[in-house]
C-alpha cells in the first residue's frame, strides 16, 4: 500500500500543498505497527526538521484508510499553522504533552476534515460508548490529583461532547470527572476555551496558559515524568513510583484490551481483561 492509494481528490491537494511548503512525508505499511497503534489503523510521527512519518499496520486499502489517511495529514498540516513538538515545549513531561498535543489538535482539525467531504463519524477510530467503556475501566483506580489523566480525558471528553449528538454515557463521565477533581476539571475546561479561541494552533501558547491556570491554583508543576510519579503520592507512604508504573501499565493495557473487545467481542480478551482488573484490585488493595 502506498500514499497515493489513500487520498482522494480533495486530501491530495492538501497533501501536495505540504510538499510545496518544504514538508517531507514517509509512509510505511507493516503489521509491526499493530501494537504501537493501540487499535488504530494509522500513526504520524514527527522526525523533526518539517520531516514526518505516516504508519500503518493495515497492508491493504479499506473504505476507512483514506478519512483514516486524511485525519493524519490534517495532524501534520497544524504544524503550518504554529503547533509544535515536545522538543520545542517541555513545559510538562513529554509523555503527557504529547498525549494532550494529540487531544488538543482534533479541535483544530475536525472542521477540515469535514470540508475535505469526509463525514465526521469517521474522525476518530474510537466511538464515544468505547471510549467511555475504555475510561470506566480505570477512572476509579486514578489518583483524585492526577492532573494528566484528569486533563487528557476531559479534553476529549468535551471534544466529543462538542461535536457529536448528546450521548447520557458520556454526560456521566463528565460528572464523574468533575467529581473526581472540580479543580482540575474547570482549569481543563478554562484551558479548551482558550485553545477553541485561538486563531492558530500555538500549543505553545495553550501549555503556557495551562501552566499559568496551575500555578494560580498552587497545583505543582514538574517537567520529570518520575518526579511527577513520586510527588503525586508523596503524602501517602503506601505509594512508590515502582507501584505508580505497575498500576498505569496495567491501566494501559486494560484500556488496550477493551477497545479490542469493543472490535472484535472475543471472549478471550474478556477473560484478560477480567484477569488484569483482578491484578489491578490486588494492587490497589
Amino acid at each position: 500500500m502506498n500514499i497515493e492509494e489513500n487520498l482522494t481528490e480533495q486530501s491530495k491537494k492538501m497533501y501536495q500543498e505540504l510538499l510545496d511548503s518544504g514538508y517531507k512525508i514517509e509512509f510505511e505499511s507493516d503489521m509491526k505497527y499493530k501494537n504501537d497503534l493501540k487499535g488504530g489503523s494509522f500513526g504520524m510521527k514527527p522526525m523533526g526538521d518539517k520531516k514526518f512519518k505516516i504508519v500503518t499496520s493495515l497492508t491493504e486499502p479499506t473504505f476507512a484508510t483514506e478519512p483514516a489517511f486524511a485525519h493524519e495529514l490534517l495532524h501534520i498540516y497544524l504544524f503550518t499553522k504554529g503547533f509544535k513538538d515536545f522538543d520545542e515545549i517541555k513545559l510538562f513531561s513529554e509523555d503527557f504533552v504529547k498525549s494532550v498535543n494529540n487531544s488538543i489538535s482534533h479541535y483544530k482539525m475536525v472542521d477540515a476534515f469535514v470540508k475535505l467531504g469526509f463525514n465526521k463519524e469517521y474522525f476518530l477510530n474510537e466511538t464515544i460508548d468505547q471510549f467511555v467503556q475504555n475510561i470506566n475501566c480505570i477512572i476509579n483506580s486514578v489518583c483524585s490529583n492526577d492532573f494528566a489523566f484528569i486533563f487528557s480525558v476531559t479534553f476529549t471528553c468535551l471534544f466529543y461532547k462538542d461535536n457529536y449528538c448528546e450521548n447520557d454515557a458520556l454526560n456521566k463521565l463528565i460528572e464523574d470527572l468533575q467529581h473526581k477533581n472540580n479543580l482540575l476539571f474547570n482549569i481543563a475546561c478554562e484551558a479548551i476555551e482558550y485553545w477553541k479561541n485561538l486563531k492558530d494552533a500555538d500549543n505553545l501558547a495553550f501549555f503556557t496558559f495551562l501552566k499559568k491556570k496551575m500555578k494560580e491554583n498552587n497545583i505543582p508543576i514538574i517537567v520529570d515524568a518520575k518526579h511527577i510519579e513520586s510527588m503525586m503520592f508523596a503524602k501517602n507512604s503506601n505509594y512508590s513510583i515502582d507501584f505508580e508504573k505497575q498500576r498505569r501499565k496495567l491501566n494501559m493495557e486494560i484500556a488496550q484490551l477493551q477497545g479490542e473487545y469493543n472490535n472484535t467481542q472475543n471472549p478471550s480478551i474478556l477473560t484478560e481483561i477480567n484477569a488484569k482488573l483482578q491484578e489491578l484490585q490486588s494492587l490497589n488493595n
